[in-house]
């Protein structure tokens, strides 16, 4: 799944990640892992579910604008 964005914030209990410069977004559909291509054609690769690990099931909490 793919999905325009500008900014990526994923936020956990201890930590907050921001994205900036974000040109789309590509997922699935459990919201696993998220790929980010940057305007600049770089990408970053984040797992979600390794956050939710880390954070012992503590709810991970995302936002796209």
């Amino acid at each position: 799944m793919a999905q325009k964005a500008k900014r990526v914030n994923i936020t956990t209990k201890k930590d907050e990640y921001v994205f900036e410069d974000v040109k789309t977004i590509h997922t699935n559909a459990d919201y696993e892992f998220f790929e980010l291509e940057h305007a600049d054609g770089a990408k970053t690769f984040v797992n979600i579910k390794d956050y939710r690990i880390l954070q012992a099931g503590k709810d991970v909490h995302i936002e796209i604008y």
